[in-house]
């Protein structure tokens, strides 16, 4: 079973932070659609492998500020 979140990201501001928070995302093994312009981040995840913690962890470790 899969869980949506959308996370308010700062930070972003085109393309390649997209496709950064993006790859850092899948590399846990989660999806990512990233909306640059209002500053959202929304994932699918499965729970049973993935947490909010390793989520929130591998957007901030691309660079980004989850808040």
């Amino acid at each position: 079973m899969t869980e949506k979140i959308t996370l308010n990201v700062k930070g972003m501001h085109c393309a390649s932070c997209e496709n950064s928070i993006k790859k850092a995302v899948r590399e846990i093994g989660a999806k990512a659609s990233v909306d640059v312009k209002a500053g959202k981040v929304s994932a699918e995840f499965d729970p049973a492998k993935v947490g909010m913690k390793e989520l929130k962890a591998a957007i901030q470790k691309a660079g980004y500020k989850v808040v």
